[in-house]
């Protein structure tokens, strides 16, 4: 007989959305039970996103102290940039602890939906008066590559080397896509990346990605763009699984190139294509993923849309006691956003009449609603080497909208800061053509994230903003001040 559990709410997935959502609602009274069938964190916290950081750190670290202090020896292996045992152990540590002390009892395994308040957990029936759903997403391949074959790679074996490969191909120049190239290639492997798009990073400005672009290039990065995967072939080579792949563009020059780690040759089409075949150690895919929806849901009779399940607001689906945060909604499909969706459905459920007299004292306070991350600014940041980020309008969407604009811009080489270690890369400000509203802020360089995030928990912006600040002295936020203080320029083409 299975032994049945009744909880306030049932939290499918320990990601970054699945996390603060049973954290948070365990800490304001709610009985609550979450359930992950892998490792706890999910992409954005074991997997993915802060794995990738974290390598990051370790490999801005290192540049930077050979930059201040050249003569300093550093005797440092290429693996010892990588993420060891210890590292997940922090992470999945931190997750545990904060589950617990919150008081949510956390379950593992793989269960199925027998209706939208039953889930049915080896030998548990777990009912629930409230469901989230947070499972998260996976990977897509083409060419008839499944990421369970050996020299096929998603995110998850990317972070967890133990030995690096000597060549790889990346499928995507997507933000993942362009991370992991910055690393890899740094450590020393031969990097190729495609993309069906027609510049690295779409969408994001050219005049930032020029200054990634010519980092991976000095790092022997093949950046191929508006190219496509034909075909993949897994073989061995010197008694090791190696892919050989078929890759087609509109390049038009005939090339032919031989490294220790690959084979390439290129053959001019009728069409102004070509073809290359690669010979690489790892294909790493980044260019897709779909979302996971749990065992059963077809029983819980929710609705889809293009991007995933239909939500409102509240992130309720058509059932009003099933929430879906993150990649099931497909409206974002990023860890900041789908934290975001956790906090708004869990301020939902306190103020439900139905748990209002679970609710421990602080949280019976009476709270506003909190805005979606579609009524906000967004702040971008792309860990790569050197990072991007930014808020607000780019160049490239004001174009697109047809906006009039003004750029101010200022090197971080200039700050004072940045006397000793000469940083690259810059900040512009796009100014309305006939105000002082601040329309968007974009950097290019190291080290933005908390420059960023800052910047954009103010919203509506003007230049004077900037400018009035006091700006602790010396420190890299002072760009910000330099730029105000630029002539401003009319926005021109690339």
């Amino acid at each position: 007989m299975k032994q049945k559990l009744n909880y306030d709410l049932l939290v499918i997935g320990a990601g970054a959305a699945g996390f603060y959502a049973a954290r948070e609602a365990a800490r304001a009274g709610l009985k609550t039970a979450i359930v992950e069938k892998n490792e706890l964190g999910g992409t954005a916290f074991y997997w993915g996103s802060l794995p990738v950081k974290m390598i990051a750190d370790k490999i801005k670290a290192y540049q930077k102290t050979k930059k201040m202090l050249p003569e300093f020896k550093l005797d440092l292996k290429k693996t010892d940039f990588l993420l060891q045992a210890a590292d997940f152990k922090k992470i999945e540590a931190k997750i545990k602890k904060d589950l617990s002390q919150a008081g949510a009892d956390l379950f593992y395994g793989e269960g199925h939906f027998n209706s939208a308040h039953e889930f049915e957990l080896k030998e548990k029936l777990i009912k629930a008066e409230r469901v989230i759903l947070a499972s998260g997403s996976q990977v897509k391949t083409n060419a008839g590559l499944e990421l369970e074959q050996e020299p096929i790679i998603s995110h998850k074996e990317a972070v967890s080397f133990k030995k690096l490969p000597e060549s790889m191909l990346i499928i995507g120049m997507n933000i993942e896509g362009a991370e992991f190239a910055s690393i890899f290639s740094f450590l020393g492997v031969k990097v190729y990346i495609l993309d069906q798009k027609d510049s690295l990073l779409p969408g994001i400005d050219q005049d930032l990605t020029k200054v990634l672009k010519q980092e991976l290039e000095k790092n022997g990065v093949e950046i191929m763009t508006s190219t496509t995967l034909k075909k993949a072939e897994i073989t061995e080579l010197k008694n090791q699984k190696v892919v050989k792949v078929e890759v087609e563009s509109n390049l038009n020059s005939k090339q032919t190139k031989t490294t220790r780690a690959v084979q390439v040759e290129t053959a001019q089409g009728a069409s102004s294509t070509g073809t290359k075949t690669l010979i690489v150690d790892k294909i790493l895919f980044t260019a897709g993923r779909e979302a996971n929806f749990p065992a059963g849901i077809e029983k819980m009779q929710l609705a889809f849309n293009k991007q995933g399940l239909q939500v409102n607001s509240k992130l309720q689906t058509t059932n009003p006691a099933v929430y879906a945060l993150g990649d099931l909604n497909g409206n974002f499909g990023i860890a900041s956003t789908a934290i975001n969706d956790a906090l708004i459905a869990v301020n939902e459920l306190k103020q439900l009449d139905i748990f209002k007299n679970k609710l421990k004292a602080h949280y019976k306070k009476p709270v506003t609603h909190l805005k979606t991350a579609a009524a906000q600014t967004i702040p971008l940041n792309i860990f790569t080497l050197p990072e991007i980020g930014g808020f607000g309008l780019s160049e490239t969407q004001l174009k697109a909208k047809n906006i009039a604009y003004r750029v101010q811009k200022y090197y971080f080489k200039d700050c004072w800061r940045s006397l000793i270690s000469q940083k690259k890369g810059f900040v512009k400000i796009m100014l309305a053509a006939e105000s002082e509203k601040i329309l968007g802020v974009y950097f290019v360089g190291d080290q933005l994230s908390e420059i960023v995030s800052s910047l954009s928990l103010t919203a509506d912006l003007e230049l004077k903003d900037l400018l009035e600040n006091i700006y602790i002295q010396p420190t890299r936020t002072e760009i910000l001040r330099e730029a105000a203080l630029m002539e401003p320029k009319l926005g021109s083409s690339f």
